[in-house]
């Protein structure tokens, strides 16, 4: 990790990102999808949130 990121942020959406994916999962998991499906769609739903807010962050870091 670069030393110019900043680790609450980092902390913030590690969080976030795990909270996501495994409400994604559990939602799914209930409504009777396959655990390995449910596991694809969770990772999908982490990237998606995930890549924008990081790409924002890089952005801001390197001005």
């Amino acid at each position: 990790m670069s030393p110019r990121v900043r680790p609450g942020w980092a902390l913030r959406v590690l969080v976030v990102l795990w909270g996501l994916m495994a409400a994604v999962t559990a939602v799914l998991l209930a409504a009777g999808l396959p655990a390995m499906a449910a596991g694809v769609v969770a990772l999908g739903a982490g990237l998606a949130v995930g890549w924008p807010m990081a790409a924002r962050e890089a952005a801001r870091r390197d001005g």
